[in-house]
């Protein structure tokens, strides 16, 4: 599946290392459980830290991925089970 920019709405004042509560995805806020999440850190020169979260969204059971550098800019892409960064 190809990835798409989302907006993202975080517990605790929109602040990025926190879960997300809810995601603007194809149109709509959906509300979402966390089914995992992985701070991973690209190797030098970049040395980048991003953010990455398995999520399941409340109104239809769709589990997403979802990743981005600290802060954002966020992309999301179906998930397809299994390992949860697959």
């Amino acid at each position: 599946m190809s990835w798409e920019l989302v907006r993202l709405r975080f517990y605790h004042g929109n602040r990025p290392q926190q879960t997300p509560r809810q995601v603007l995805w194809q149109g709509r806020w959906r509300l979402v459980r966390l089914l995992a999440e992985e701070l991973h850190q690209r190797p030098a020169p970049d040395g980048q830290r991003r953010r990455r979260w398995r999520v399941e969204c409340a109104d239809d059971g769709t589990h997403l991925e979802i990743e981005g550098p600290q802060g954002g800019p966020w992309r999301a892409r179906v998930s397809q089970g299994g390992d949860p960064f697959l």
